[in-house]
């Protein structure tokens, strides 16, 4: 048959060399038979149609107007008013295996700072406030400094690594004597250090409270002192300190 013009049709099965559609309605299409640039079917009706959304061969890119979001393959960039801002991703390290891998905050090298934030409890409008953040040498605002600035309580539930060779940690902790609970800090092993109550400061050494703003209190204000170096076997001072406190 070399033509035919149909109104109304129910085809149970049909093979069609080639075909020119004007309107059609599918209520199901196994897209496992669509041949030909899916990709570029898929980006000429998906880019700049959804929230200004675009999709490419090396990820996806989201406009809101303000903030521009990149879906890259090591992770997610943030860019602001044409500025490259930082971003989250997955990162290996220098010297290590291709498996040694972790999650990445970085910071691009025009941005000032990186920061944590919350609203307040129950609050869902207001301006998340910072509870912690890091700014660079030049970049700290006013109340701030260059490095970790902590704007809420911290806690420390093990020791604290020093720099240089020291194997000793330091630590923060409840030590309880004189039947009060009093803060501490200083060796990581409660051995040696300070703690404090709402007026004293008392010297640690092994299980040995010192009152160390007695000791002060007592020496100050005492104006030139000679304090013994020698002592002669008689009990005559042979040389000594001169301090003045």
């Amino acid at each position: 048959m070399d033509g035919a013009l149909i109104k109304n049709a129910s085809i149970g099965t049909a093979q069609i060399a080639d075909v020119s559609i004007t309107n059609a309605k599918i209520a199901s299409l196994d897209v496992n038979k669509i041949s030909g640039n899916v990709s570029n079917f898929i980006q000429s009706n998906w880019n700049g149609k959804y929230g200004s959304t675009t999709i490419n061969s090396t990820g996806m890119t989201v406009n809101s107007g303000g903030v521009i979001t990149d879906f890259m393959n090591s992770g997610m960039k943030l860019t602001m008013a044409g500025e490259s801002i930082g971003g989250i991703g997955v990162q290996g390290m220098t010297g290590k295996p291709n498996t040694y891998q972790g999650l990445t905050f970085w910071l691009d090298g025009n941005a000032e700072y990186m920061a944590w934030a919350a609203r307040n409890n129950g609050d869902t409008s207001m301006n998340p406030v910072i509870q912690m953040s890091w700014y660079r040498s030049n970049s700290a605002p006013t109340g701030a400094y260059a490095g970790f600035n902590f704007d809420d309580d911290v806690i420390f539930n093990q020791g604290i690594n020093v720099p240089g060779i020291s194997k000793a940690k330091l630590g923060f902790t409840t030590k309880t004597f004189n039947g009060f609970n009093y803060p501490y800090f200083g060796d990581s092993r409660l051995q040696a250090g300070l703690a404090y109550g709402s007026g004293y400061t008392y010297q640690i050494s092994g299980t040995t409270y010192y009152n160390l703003t007695r000791v002060i209190k007592a020496l100050d204000n005492l104006g030139a002192v000679k304090i013994p170096s020698v002592i002669n076997s008689d009990g005559t001072v042979k040389t000594w300190f001169n301090v003045t406190l």
